[in-house]
């Protein structure tokens, strides 16, 4: 018996390519334990998480008692979680060993997935704040851990750090996958920043790091000097300010040109042709399209390896406080839009 409950938020790439949303197609497969087993027992849940321009979605279905599953899904990039049960107060409870499998659904039934659960991992850090006075109110923070997989976004669902006393020291309770380490803060009447996550003191903002086998001092910075890229778009012919203009910032390291990258980012000019973006130190390129060129941040993806030849290089240099670029409206891709699901 199969049941859906919407819990969560995640953020993925939709491929390119794929067949009308309105057709389903047969998705099977089982969940084994750390031991190889298959998962037994009732109530055991599966989250299926897709996601479509801005508007995405993480469901559930039950796994079968002896650790099989079927569902029936549309083309699209999902990520299969082999993540909680049913308490009997209809309550969904977080297992302690956790399974990940990055699928693509294209134009046929998919059947022998394996979900293969492992025991999460215990990672210590610290928050560190580098302000710029004494006396600075310090943000409200929240840390949490992202699955790292080709074409997969942000999952808002893992758990969140568990904090230690004052010296801003945390536990978080990571899957023992490749993860990058997000966070969420708001601030009052102080403005703070997202600075880097640093391991043993090398940036890994933007590495995905599989913390079962690499340990270290783990530190996430805020600041309230931040680094990043500040620029400006212009038309190319009466060189006045674009307004509104639609920027595309993305690294020169192709392997980092994913969903779940800080560096690679849909930013949105102001009135003024104006744009800032806080980003980890490195090699990147930008490029600047009119107004509305882009539906939403996942569209960006389909074209994004062609937009190097066109696009400006730019490197951000701490010493520097980051780069200023001067960007001119390139004109739109031209992609065909899949039909909303």
């Amino acid at each position: 018996m199969r049941a859906l409950f919407l819990v969560a938020i995640v953020l993925m790439q939709l491929p390119p390519g794929m067949p009308p949303a309105t057709h389903i197609f047969k998705v099977s497969g089982r969940v084994l334990t750390s031991s190889g087993e298959p998962l037994r027992g009732k109530n055991h849940l599966i989250l299926i998480g897709y996601g479509e321009g801005d508007h995405s979605t993480n469901g559930t279905y039950a796994i079968e008692d002896d650790g099989s599953f079927h569902c029936d899904l549309p083309p699209r990039r999902y990520l299969f979680t082999a993540a909680a049960e049913l308490t009997p107060k209809g309550e969904v409870k977080p297992l302690e060993d956790r399974g990940y499998t990055a699928l693509t659904v294209r134009g046929a039934d998919v059947s022998g997935v394996i979900i293969q659960m492992r025991p999460r991992v215990r990672v210590r850090g610290r928050a560190r704040y580098d302000a710029d006075r004494s006396g600075t109110t310090y943000p409200s923070v929240n840390i949490f851990s992202v699955p790292a997989f080709d074409g997969v976004g942000v999952l808002v669902g893992e758990e969140s750090a568990r904090w230690f006393g004052s010296d801003g020291t945390f536990e978080l309770v990571v899957g023992a996958v490749p993860v990058v380490i997000r966070n969420g803060y708001s601030t009052s009447q102080d403005l703070w920043w997202p600075g880097p996550v640093l391991l043993d003191g090398r940036d890994i903002t933007d590495v995905p790091t599989d913390f079962s086998k690499t340990h270290g001092e783990l530190e996430v910075v805020f600041t309230q000097r931040p680094i990043g890229v500040y620029g400006v778009v212009t038309e190319e012919a009466t060189q006045l300010p674009a307004e509104n203009a639609s920027v595309v910032v993305f690294p020169v390291d192709v392997a980092q040109r994913q969903p779940w990258s800080d560096g690679t980012r849909l930013i949105a000019a102001d009135d003024n042709g104006r744009f800032w973006k806080t980003l980890s130190p490195g090699p990147y390129l930008a490029i600047a399209f009119p107004a509305g060129t882009f539906a939403s941040q996942s569209e960006i993806f389909r074209d994004l390896n062609a937009f190097e030849k066109l696009a400006t290089p730019f490197t951000i240099d701490p010493e520097r406080r980051g780069a200023r670029v001067h960007l001119t409206l390139s004109r739109p891709p031209f992609f065909k839009r899949q039909p909303p699901p």
